[in-house]
């Protein structure tokens, strides 16, 4: 059983670099492809409380698609700087 579930995208260089580390230091670890398997919304709430800091950690906030989301208001503005997000209710499911 891997004790760390890595999620990435693959062709990102930071998560390219992070992988390599894993690696390098015999980290035990199951990777998840976050395009092909999108972390839920039960996901997000319990790395959120298991992590103790703001949920808009989770994301890419300067990514291409989050900046979509944010124009199109599926995002919300949580810490009123630019890029926040507020927690996902029960009845969602686009998360």
């Amino acid at each position: 059983m891997n004790d760390v579930l890595f999620v990435e995208y693959p062709k990102c260089t930071t998560c390219k670099k992070a992988r390599k580390w894993l690696e390098e230091n015999g980290v035990d670890f199951a990777a998840r492809h976050i395009v092909e398997e999108n972390p839920s919304a039960e996901e997000l709430r319990d790395w959120r409380s298991r992590g103790g800091y703001a949920l808009r950690r989770l994301f890419n906030t300067s990514g291409v698609k989050y900046r979509e989301l944010e124009k199109q208001g599926q995002v919300g503005r949580g810490d009123g700087r630019r890029g926040g997000v507020r927690d996902p209710s029960p009845q969602t499911e686009c998360w």
